[in-house]
């Protein structure tokens, strides 16, 4: 199983602060690491011995990605998920985060989580460049998993 992270970044405010046409800010793609817990996680579910994906949450740290990680690096909230879809073997999840959500942090790390408002099992988990949310942005978070037989 592999996925892929794209976050979207936009400005909804204009320098006078009243909503705008929305304008894309960034837009980054990033391959993320399907950790052990996460593919434990996988095979639970088909066994149904533990719940779906329910959230994403986003943190503040940017150390490396590791196949052992249980948690975010620092977890700052925790979001459930928007909108899930499944294509073939392709699953997309997004997130969105409107003006009035996650403001005034420095988010650098995202992960998929079966826990909401906390705990359960991290499912995988990303590092990206800096996106700092404030009132005048929207942030989205679409995660492809793709299941192959390589």
């Amino acid at each position: 199983m592999r996925g892929v992270w794209t976050i979207l970044e936009h400005r909804v405010r204009d320098r006078r602060g009243r909503f705008c046409r929305p304008r894309l800010l960034s837009m980054e793609t990033k391959d993320n690491l399907v950790t052990a817990n996460g593919r434990g996680l996988i095979l639970d579910i088909l066994l149904v011995v533990q719940p779906t994906i329910a959230a994403v949450a986003i943190g503040s740290n940017a150390a490396a990605v590791q196949d052992s990680d249980a948690v975010l690096g620092a977890e700052i909230s925790r979001w459930q998920i928007t909108s899930m879809s499944r294509s073939g073997s392709v699953m997309t999840v997004r997130l969105f985060l409107g003006t009035t959500q996650a403001n005034g942090f420095t988010y650098r790390e995202a992960g998929i989580f079966n826990g909401y408002p906390s705990g359960g099992v991290i499912l995988n988990r990303i590092t990206h460049s800096d996106k700092v949310k404030t009132s005048s942005k929207t942030l989205t978070y679409l995660i492809t998993l793709t299941l192959s037989s390589s």
